[in-house]
């Protein structure tokens, strides 16, 4: 076992309780998500399972690199000192701020299906367009390189 020097372990401390607000804040960003969205069981589980998806090997990879993969507990302390500082103080915030953003988000996503027929329309239509002049615009230079050719 190795040696590790106080201020090496009080650098790794900080280090694991910004981690641990950065996990509250990622919950923070499911949570919102979820309160936005459906609430049934499977989404539910859906959501925290991809959450432990994504912290796992963040926090594998953390632990490799500040205590060579040795698992210490003052690393699992300050990332649970993290997530707890975050979740008492600015969580309601993060997570108002970010339902807003979801629901506005899903709100678009609703009246855009509603008119999901009337916007594919006018994409094809607009889009028909768009070709034809792209293929008289074509047309003329094909022309003109001919002319030019048989100049010389």
């Amino acid at each position: 076992m190795w040696e590790i020097n106080n201020s090496t372990q009080a650098i790794n401390f900080s280090r694991a309780v910004i981690l641990g607000m950065l996990f509250c804040l990622l919950y923070s960003i499911f949570s919102s998500i979820r309160k936005a969205g459906k609430d049934s069981f499977t989404a539910v589980l859906l959501e925290d399972l991809l959450y432990f998806i994504i912290i796992t090997p963040v926090l594998f990879l953390f632990l490799l690199s500040t205590t060579n993969g040795e698992l210490r507990f003052y690393i699992l302390f300050g990332i649970l000192i993290g997530f707890t500082l975050l979740k008492v103080t600015l969580y309601k915030i993060f997570t108002f701020v970010f339902s807003k953003i979801f629901s506005s988000i899903f709100k678009v996503f609703i009246s855009v299906g509603k008119y999901k027929d009337k916007i594919i329309n006018l994409i094809s239509v607009k889009s028909k367009v768009f070709f034809k002049k792209i293929a008289v615009f074509l047309k003329k230079a094909v022309n003109t390189l001919k002319k030019l050719l048989k100049k010389q």
